[in-house]
């Protein structure tokens, strides 16, 4: 607001002397000095008091005494006015007054606290057409403030007709330094006044800053925050430890108890904690590391921008009460934050056409990773997870080389098989899943093994366990032999719906046959020929002639298969004479292994 007035205007005494002449030398009525005043006498020779006199086109005021006002402020019954040196009124303008009670000592206090802001070193007043200065009716309620319009703009003023400025409350200027808290008005600087509508950027002090959630990062005892005010004036605020949610000019805001607008992460104060476990939660309590306590987490942004993240990835440092343990750390993850602000947690999710998978603390999960769902049949919910390279609970892993891989999944032989514990690669742009064949290392020094995802179905990306199109895998990875050897045999084993099942069983494993090919795969196993001679093939023929022994398959067990598979991973279907580099040679017809021969 620029201001009309701040040394009012002096009409000369000469001036004043040469107006009123005519009257004083020719007329009994009219403007005389008497004692170093001005008074007026009416028509009837009388001299006025406590009454108006116009004279052109000004108003003076004779007091009790019938002197002239011309001392600047005054109270003439229940109002205010002003008055120039020359005696004049002012009216439909601004006017500037010393503070008295700060004026005299405002050089040292701004030389020992660098500012007046406590105190004003002058006040500003609004005087009508009428010359009465706006002020504060006593019979206003308290929460109003009574505001007053002048040149588009809304003022507030005190009952003594001072403007308000700053935080202001119950009609009056408000200078704790938690006046930001309770007050709900704001008013601007000493110099402007105006009431703020809309976005407000507005330095506070808070004594315990450290204490507050979240990002005590980001804010010291002196901070600069944003407060957003109705077209009212009043500002958005919460509940007492509850946030409130706006939608303003297309985006979500969230502004804490006391008006100031949320920034970086949020989440409501009665749920956040700094503990990690059911024992330092207590019971029935959440605690980081859950996919509950997770989900109650949203993102405000920067300090500066503060709009929610809805539906949309984001990257930042995770706050210290959603994720203690990499708080310190600094580092910074990627997040997706759902339709309602919220972290998506322990799910795989479809965004934009691609399926993605999230850690219990909400961070997108990447690279190689082991996935337990929470039930045989979800496609999203999941249990847990962890990647080859993670460090995790005992029993989970990890696989870090191709031995414990193997070792995993055979601990896990009957979930994978079911399809609860999975095998995914989260490769793509943000950590998208990747399906069908890929090269992967398992660990930061292995050679790329292939891998093969599902590209359909309810286990869509997650690693093919058994056999398919004319190779075999376990939890993904493509079984074959090492280097150095030809073949290798092996061993998987599954269960099937046994005749005269139940409608019940029926069920039971359906759910458990996600794949549907009508067999629950298990456990899937190297062995030796010697081993596989001992389990389905007779004594053995030896063959003098020839000089070799042959072994026959007499049994074939069932719920097992065996499968012969060559050194590019294909599994053998038709061969009469597979040789491995041992001296083994194999008859195949239909994949099924016929004979075992060994020379001498």
């Amino acid at each position: 607001m620029k201001k009309k007035i701040k040394v009012a205007a002096v009409l000369s005494t000469a001036a004043f002397l040469s107006m009123c002449a005519p009257l004083i030398s020719f007329a009994s009525q009219g403007w005389t000095q008497e004692n170093g005043g001005w008074a007026y006498y009416n028509a009837n020779g009388e001299r006025v008091t406590e009454d108006w006199v116009k004279e052109g086109n000004h108003w003076y005021w004779l007091d009790e005494n019938g002197v002239m006002a011309n001392d600047g402020l005054r109270q003439i019954k229940d109002n205010y006015y002003y008055f120039r040196e020359d005696g004049s009124m002012v009216s439909s303008q601004w006017v500037s007054i010393p503070n008295e009670a700060v004026e005299a000592y405002v050089d040292e206090y701004a030389e020992e606290t660098g500012e007046v802001d406590q105190e004003p070193v002058r006040y500003w007043y609004y005087f009508q057409e009428n010359g009465r200065a706006y002020k504060r009716s006593d019979s206003v309620s308290s929460d109003s403030i009574s505001a007053k319009t002048i040149d588009g703009k809304k003022y507030a003023f005190d009952t003594e007709g001072r403007m308000l400025y700053g935080w202001v409350s119950d009609g009056e200027r408000q200078t704790g330094d938690d006046a930001w808290e309770e007050a709900d008005y704001y008013f601007g600087a000493p110099d402007d006044g105006s009431l703020h509508q809309g976005w407000a950027k507005v330095s506070i002090h808070v004594d315990d800053p450290e204490t507050e959630q979240p990002g005590s990062d980001y804010w010291e005892e002196d901070q600069n925050r944003w407060f957003y005010f109705t077209e009212s004036g009043k500002k958005l605020k919460g509940k007492p430890g509850e946030a409130r949610f706006k939608n303003i000019n297309g985006n979500k805001y969230g502004f804490d108890e006391y008006g100031r607008m949320i920034s970086t992460w949020y989440a409501d104060p009665e749920v956040v904690t700094l503990a990690t476990s059911k024992t330092e939660a207590g019971e029935g309590k959440l605690y980081q590391g859950q996919e509950d306590y997770t989900r109650q987490f949203m993102y405000f942004g920067t300090p500066e921008s503060g709009a929610r993240y809805t539906k949309g990835w984001f990257k930042a440092r995770p706050s210290e009460y959603l994720m203690k343990s990499k708080y310190e750390d600094g580092e910074m993850y990627t997040y997706y934050a759902d339709g309602d602000g919220n972290l998506y947690a322990n799910e795989i999710r479809n965004i934009d056409g691609e399926r993605y998978g999230f850690d219990n603390a909400g961070r997108v999960i990447s690279g190689m990773t082991c996935v337990k769902m929470d039930d045989e049949d979800s496609t999203c919910d999941i249990e847990y997870s962890f990647g080859s390279d993670a460090t995790v609970k005992e029993g989970r892993g990890p696989y870090e080389d191709e031995n414990s891989f193997h070792e995993l999944v055979e601990t896990y032989a009957e979930d994978f098989a079911s399809g609860k514990m999975r095998m995914y690669y989260f490769g793509g742009r943000y950590g998208a899943m990747s399906t069908g064949k890929q090269q992967i290392r398992l660990g930061k020094f292995g050679d790329p093994i292939e891998f093969m995802f599902e590209t359909s179905g309810p286990l869509k990306g997650s690693g093919v366990h058994g056999e398919k199109d004319g190779r075999l895998y376990k939890a993904g990875m493509l079984l074959k032999p090492e280097e150095g050897e030809k073949y290798v045999i092996f061993k998987e084993s599954y269960e099937t719906l046994p005749e005269g099942a139940t409608e019940e069983e029926r069920k039971a494993f359906d759910k458990k046959d996600v794949d549907g090919d009508g067999k629950l795969e298990g456990v899937i196993e190297k062995i030796t020929p010697e081993e596989f001679i001992a389990e389905v093939c007779n004594s053995g023929i030896y063959d003098e002639k020839k000089e070799e022994t042959v072994w026959t398959v007499r049994y074939r067990p069932e719920g097992v298969t065996y499968y012969l598979v060559g050194a590019n991973g294909d599994i053998v279907k038709n061969k009469k004479n597979a040789v491995d580099v041992d001296g083994y040679s194999f008859q195949v017809k239909k994949e099924d292994i016929l004979t075992v021969t060994v020379e001498d």
